[in-house]
C-alpha cells in the first residue's frame, strides 16, 4: 500500500536545520561559486527570501554566504538550503537523497538516520494521539510523553523511530515520578502543521478532520492509541475523556467502521470544581469485528500491538465464543476455591482458569469475601492477589 509522503521542503522550512553529505554539500556550494556572475542578485535573492522566514540576513556579495555556511557551518538553515536549490535549479528530491541528519533550529536532539520522506502511516496517525491523551505539547513545538509502563514506553520510542528514524533521545521525570519521553521539537511541528492541529489541550482537544477522513487502518490505529492511553478493557472496551469534542469523534470513528456502540456518557465530578468525563463504548456484539480489524493492524504495524489490553479483549471473544453459555449453580465459585487451594492468584489468572469475564470473577470474590471464604491482599509489587482465608501466603505457581 502507498502512503502519503511528507518530504523536508513541506517541514516548517524555518525550524531546523539540515547536515549535507560532504560529497553534495561541496558540489552545491560549488554550482553557487560557479554562477558567480549572478553573485550581487543571488545575495539580494537570499536577503528578500530570508525575511519571509522571519531570519532577516544582509549578504553584499556570494562570497559572505559561502564563507558562512560551505566552511564554517555542519548544519545550514532548512531554508536556506531550500531557496538556494531553487535559485541554481538544483533538484530538491536530490537535495533529500544526501540529508544525512537534521536537527531542530534551536534545541538539542540531532535526528541521525532520517527516515525521507516521512511517510504517513498509521504509525505516524497514532502520534497526536498519543500526546492528546498521555502528553504534552509545549508552545515550542516540542511534544513529551508520559508513561509508566516501561514496554508501552518503549513501544511509543519504537513508533517515533519508525517513523522519523534515529535520534538523540532523553527521559525527565515529572514530579509524580512517571518518565517523560521528550521528542526534538521539530517532530512535534511536523505532525501539528501536517494534521492542522491548533491544539493538544486534553479538555479542547479533537481528532484532526485529516485523520478522520483518512482510510480504515488509520482509523483502528486511533482506536487502539486512544484505548491505550485512556481506556478500559476490563469487561468491555470503553473510551474516557475530558474532551467531549474527543468523544464525538470517536464515536464517528466507531460508527464509521460499522461498529455498535453505546450512548456518550457523562461522569460528573464529585467536586464543584472537578472535571466532566465523557465516555463511549463499544457494543458487545462489535467486539469480534474490533479484536479482528485491530489484529490486522498488528499484522501489518507490530509497534502499534497494544499488549495487555489486546489480550483483554482477545479473552472477552473467547468467552463469547466459549461452547457453553453458563455453568451450574455454584460450578465458578467451585473452581474459584478449588484454584486457590492451589496458590493465590489474581483476578486475571481466575479469568482465564474460569473462562469467564473479569466482571463475573470480581462479582463471585466479592460474595466470597463477605462470607470470609477468601481474602485478598497487596503484593510487595502492589498487585492485588487473593488467597483462602483459612491459607497461610503460599508464592505463585
Amino acid at each position: 500500500m502507498k502512503y502519503p509522503k511528507i518530504h523536508w521542503w513541506q517541514f516548517p522550512l524555518s525550524d531546523f536545520s539540515i547536515k549535507l553529505k560532504e560529497d553534495f554539500k561541496k558540489k552545491f556550494f560549488d554550482e553557487i561559486y560557479r554562477q558567480r556572475q549572478a553573485s550581487p542578485k543571488l545575495a539580494e535573492y537570499i536577503n528578500k527570501k530570508s525575511k519571509l522566514y522571519r531570519k532577516p540576513l544582509d549578504f553584499r556579495r556570494q562570497r559572505a554566504l559561502l564563507w558562512a555556511h560551505k566552511t564554517n557551518s555542519k548544519f545550514i538553515p532548512a531554508w536556506l538550503i531550500y531557496e538556494l536549490a531553487k535559485f541554481i535549479k538544483t533538484n530538491l528530491n536530490e537535495v533529500e537523497k544526501n540529508i544525512e541528519s537534521y536537527i531542530s533550529f534551536k534545541g538539542t536532539g540531532t535526528i541521525k538516520s532520517p527516515k525521507l520522506p516521512i511517510q504517513v502511516t498509521p504509525e505516524f496517525a497514532s502520534i497526536p494521539i498519543h500526546i492528546m491523551c498521555d502528553g504534552f505539547a509545549y508552545p515550542n513545538g516540542k511534544f513529551s510523553y508520559c508513561q509508566k509502563d516501561e514496554e508501552n514506553m518503549n513501544r511509543f520510542i519504537k513508533l517515533i523511530k519508525n517513523v522519523f528514524g534515529e535520534y538523540d533521545s532523553n527521559y525527565n521525570k515529572k514530579t509524580s515520578h512517571t518518565p517523560q519521553h521528550y521528542l526534538p521539537s521539530i517532530f512535534g511541528k511536523i505532525v501539528s502543521n501536517y494534521y492542522n492541529i491548533e491544539t493538544y489541550l486534553s479538555l479542547k482537544c479533537k481528532i484532526p478532520s485529516k485523520l478522520m477522513n483518512q482510510s480504515k487502518l488509520y482509523k483502528i490505529a486511533v482506536l487502539a492509541t486512544f484505548l491505550l492511553d485512556d481506556g478500559n478493557t476490563t469487561s468491555t472496551v470503553k473510551f474516557y475523556s475530558p474532551s467531549k469534542k474527543f468523544i464525538i469523534d470517536t464515536k464517528k470513528i466507531i460508527k464509521e467502521l460499522k461498529y455498535g456502540f453505546g450512548s456518550v456518557v457523562v461522569r460528573n465530578p464529585k467536586k464543584e470544581d472537578g472535571q466532566k468525563i465523557y465516555s463511549i463504548i463499544i457494543s458487545s456484539s462489535s467486539i469480534p469485528n474490533f479484536y479482528h480489524d485491530l489484529q490486522e493492524l498488528f499484522e501489518k504495524f507490530p509497534d502499534c500491538y497494544i499488549r495487555k489490553k489486546f489480550k483483554d479483549i482477545e479473552k472477552i471473544v473467547q468467552i463469547k465464543n466459549r461452547d457453553w453459555k453458563q455453568r451450574g449453580k455454584g460450578e465458578t465459585i467451585s473452581i474459584i476455591l478449588n484454584s486457590l487451594e492451589e496458590s493465590s492468584k489474581t483476578a486475571y489468572e481466575l479469568r482465564d482458569i474460569g473462562n469467564i469475564s473479569l466482571w463475573t470473577v470480581y462479582h463471585h470474590l466479592q460474595y466470597l469475601i463477605k462470607i470470609n471464604k477468601v481474602q485478598k491482599y497487596k503484593t510487595d509489587k502492589n498487585k492485588i492477589r487473593y488467597k483462602l482465608s483459612n491459607y497461610p501466603l503460599k508464592p505463585s505457581l
